[in-house]
């Protein structure tokens, strides 16, 4: 892991990621490479599971209208 990737994972201005390095040292933001991913991985698992969840609520409110479609159409008698 370099400075690129925890550029792209902290998603700062280039300015503010460039005094944190200067601060901190990159040295140091590197030994914590687990943490980062972790934080990475957390963050792409949670976006998923808000992806599902919206997902499958869009999916009962489009059940929900059929199911009402489906009545008024069935309920409706046509003229003989």
């Amino acid at each position: 892991m370099g400075a690129e990737y925890l550029y792209i994972l902290l998603d700062l201005h280039k300015d503010d990621f460039c005094k944190i390095i200067d601060a901190v040292g990159l040295e140091t933001l590197i030994k914590k490479q687990k943490h980062y991913d972790r934080l990475d991985r957390a963050e792409r698992e949670l976006a998923a599971k808000e992806r599902y969840l919206q997902a499958k609520a869009r999916l009962e409110e489009i059940e929900a209208e059929k199911a009402s479609l489906e009545q008024i159409v069935s309920s409706y008698k046509q003229p003989a």
